[in-house]
């Protein structure tokens, strides 16, 4: 049981014995009116009490007494009708409701915690995060998968999902129709979407926006989805400030340069912290298990993980023939084995926003299928293609920054190393190889067979300097901080 909960529940029974007290009264003055408008006010409080109880403790001996006292009330509202009251029963009252107090009082207190994803493929944003609360003797965890819709071209709203059933066995999800809200009131709330109605491509209910969750709890925490690479300038950057900002008490941060870029004249301050990603600890997580059909079918080869993202799709209508040129490059070296991952949305983002290019996209993912050598990556998150990949070849994605967390090399298709100098850089990726300083894909393909990722030091260092808790501790300490902020609340 939380805090708020057990403070709402002695709240209420503080309430009955007033009302008792005023029973009393009204008896004394004889006014069967008044006794039982007070008796029918009590008995509703005392039934909403115990459900509160109900739903948030296994308190049985608190619900048994509630309903010995909804019973005395029944009791004496006949008598009232009848007219015919002898006797006070305040000390009968007295004695039910503070038999009651006493076993809530008794009840530890513990946080409750609720996270709220969307996508199971986003779960990682959470994971670590989840972890340390779950290994919280103090706290009572809850995940809550809730539902999200397609957006039309007409930005109207589309087809229904609920992937209530995608997340990792170890994970109990709570149905979104289970977990009460306005009556649990939780002391702390998750989320990963920060656009509330103003995502393009997808659109978590409208019940839990951020606007309507903040309602039920003290503390609702935005965990971003992503990592972030780069702002192009101040503009970008302010742009780029969530939608959820007013609604939400803190926003997790991944480095200082971050927080600068988005605090906007110091006005979010307080509500940024600096913390991290739990998607840098997902990439080093050493519990990645391969499914023997993919190890099977890769052998002794290496291994090329090429990334398509959302981005990408949306602001170049010839990507399927620059992703086309890479793999006829890829062809010519049958020493390698290739995992294209297309981003989990790129259906939903082509039906959305680009559907003149919805049959370009379904010819190439068939001539794809085709391909020897090559696996098309449809799990839900991008980590057993990290893990059992050499490389990756990537446009500008989030998935950069958590692959050069793993130290392993990647060919950029956009940007230029010479944007650690010109750009506001929240994670430092700058060298790893791109395109546009010369780099080739057959350069790049003789490169990692050879081993000599001649780069690699030199890109850690950068990449640690710049994200801060880069060494899988970011989920611990995002759980320790936010933790603090409940107590102090």
């Amino acid at each position: 049981m939380n805090r708020y909960t057990k403070n709402k529940i002695i709240s209420n029974l503080h309430i009955l014995n007033k009302k008792n007290q005023q029973i009393k009264n009204a008896i004394i003055d004889n006014k069967s009116e008044k006794i039982k408008q007070l008796l029918c006010e009590c008995q509703n409080i005392a039934i909403n009490t115990g459900n509160i109880i109900e739903a948030s403790s296994d308190c049985q001996l608190a619900i048994q007494n509630l309903e010995n006292y909804c019973e005395e009330a029944y009791l004496i509202y006949t008598q009232v009708c009848d007219g015919n009251i002898n006797y006070d029963p305040l000390p009968t009252f007295m004695s039910y409701i503070d038999l009651a107090e006493e076993c809530i009082n008794n009840i530890k207190i513990k946080t409750e915690v609720v996270f709220c994803p969307y996508k199971a493929s986003m779960w990682d944003s959470f994971e670590s995060i989840w972890v340390a609360a779950s290994e919280d003797d103090e706290c009572d965890v809850f995940v809550v998968a809730i539902p999200y819709y397609d957006r039309k071209p007409d930005k109207t709203v589309g087809g229904f999902h609920y992937e209530g059933d995608k997340y990792p066995k170890n994970v109990h999800i709570t149905h979104y129709n289970d977990y009460n809200f306005s009556l649990r009131h939780p002391d702390l709330i998750y989320i990963h979407n920060p656009y509330d109605g103003g995502n393009y491509v997808t659109s978590v209910d409208a019940r839990f926006y951020s606007d309507e969750l903040k309602k039920y709890t003290e503390c609702l925490v935005y965990v971003p989805y992503f990592v972030a690479g780069y702002y192009a300038d101040e503009k970008r950057a302010l742009n780029n400030i969530p939608l959820c900002i007013n609604n939400v008490d803190v926003v997790v941060l991944q480095s200082e340069q971050q927080k600068m870029a988005l605090s906007f004249n110091g006005m979010y301050d307080t509500k940024m912290a600096v913390l991290g990603s739990p998607k840098i600890d997902k990439a080093l997580d050493d519990g990645i298990v391969i499914p023997e059909n993919l190890a099977s079918k890769i052998g002794d080869k290496k291994v090329l993980l090429l990334n398509t993202s959302i981005s990408k799709v949306l602001r170049d209508e010839n990507w399927a023939d620059e992703m086309q040129n890479i793999f006829d490059a890829f062809e010519k070296d049958d020493s390698f084995f290739a995992i294209w991952r297309p981003h989990p949305l790129l259906a939903a983002t082509i039906n959305a926003m680009r559907p003149d290019q919805k049959q370009k996209t379904e010819d190439f993912m068939c001539k794809v299928q085709k391909m020897n050598n090559v696996f098309i990556d449809t799990y839900d998150d991008a980590y057993v293609s990290m893990k059992v990949s050499d490389c990756m070849i990537s446009d500008y994605s989030s998935l950069i920054m958590q692959y050069t967390a793993t130290g392993k090399p990647t060919l950029v298709l956009d940007g230029s190393a010479s944007y650690r100098k010109t750009k506001i850089v929240c994670c430092d990726y700058f060298s790893n190889y791109f395109v546009n300083d010369g780099e080739t894909y057959e350069s790049f393909f003789k490169m990692i067979k050879s081993g000599c990722d001649y780069k690699k030091t030199e890109r850690m260092r950068y990449f640690k300097e710049s994200v801060v808790n880069a060494d899988g501790s970011c989920g611990r300490k995002v759980h320790d901080y936010i933790k603090r902020i409940i107590r102090n609340k």
